[in-house]
């Protein structure tokens, strides 16, 4: 996940410098030189979500760390002004990545019992855990509606807005670090683990400028009714800072 974010914000760095590159180069044939003009406003905006997560009602062995368990939102968005309302509507598209970090030496696995199989969170207790974690990765589809005192000059208003977002899971996996006769390992593995394949969720923000702190509160179920690890169902809330304006 880390290279495909290092690869996307490559992409933003290069789009950026040719945008602002274009027309800015000489050109020593007369009969072609042409005039270009200041480089052009982007259409949109891209918003990122820097957050901590955890689980709501969550039994004691699936409790997550505060600072271990840290979403990122890469989003594209666009703003449509109401001048008359003070009013911008923010729609918008792009990923999610959520990650939870358990804070007991848990991990989750599946148990076939009776020809039945089930999620389970099973305890590790042969070797010392440094670290387990879901990772969990979204298509989101986030919508908002911000009130903006000073929509003549958003780049130093107040504002407050209000949203939600559908999201689509295209991919899951647990990642276990831990220590074996001092030597540091890590197992990766990938599966659905019984996760909904759509989330929605509200949220709040509360900003000035590009610069905001949001809440985000899930309304669906992490995993799919009843097939929650140990029969567990839980939501994820999250708390956060945002940067929009790039």
């Amino acid at each position: 996940m880390q290279r495909f974010i290092l690869l996307a914000l490559s992409v933003l760095t290069f789009t950026f410098t040719a945008s602002g590159n274009a027309g800015t180069e000489p050109n020593d044939n007369k009969e072609t030189q042409q005039v270009h003009g200041p480089r052009p406003d982007l259409p949109g905006k891209l918003l990122i979500n820097l957050g901590s997560s955890y689980f709501v009602d969550a039994p004691e062995g699936m409790k997550t760390k505060v600072f271990e368990s840290r979403p990122l939102d890469l989003y594209y968005t666009y703003h449509f002004d109401i001048p008359s309302l003070k009013l911008s509507f923010v729609p918008g598209i792009g990923f999610g990545f959520d990650r939870y970090s358990f804070k007991k030496a848990v991990g989750l696995s599946y148990e076939t019992t009776g020809g039945e199989t089930n999620l389970v969170l099973d305890s590790i207790a042969d070797v010392k855990v440094l670290r387990s974690k879901l990772v969990t990765n979204y298509i989101d589809v986030p919508l908002e509606l911000r009130f903006v005192p000073n929509l003549e000059n958003k780049e130093r208003s107040v504002f407050v807005g209000v949203g939600g977002s559908i999201g689509y899971l295209f991919e899951a996996h647990t990642k276990f670090k831990y220590e074996d006769d001092g030597d540091k390992k890590m197992t990766k593995q990938r599966e659905d683990w019984n996760l909904n394949k759509i989330r929605y969720s509200v949220h709040a923000r509360l900003g000035i400028g590009g610069f905001s702190v949001y809440y985000k509160m899930g309304l669906s179920d992490v995993f799919q009714s009843g097939k929650g690890p140990n029969g567990i169902n839980v939501t994820a809330n999250t708390i956060g800072i945002s940067f929009n304006g790039f």
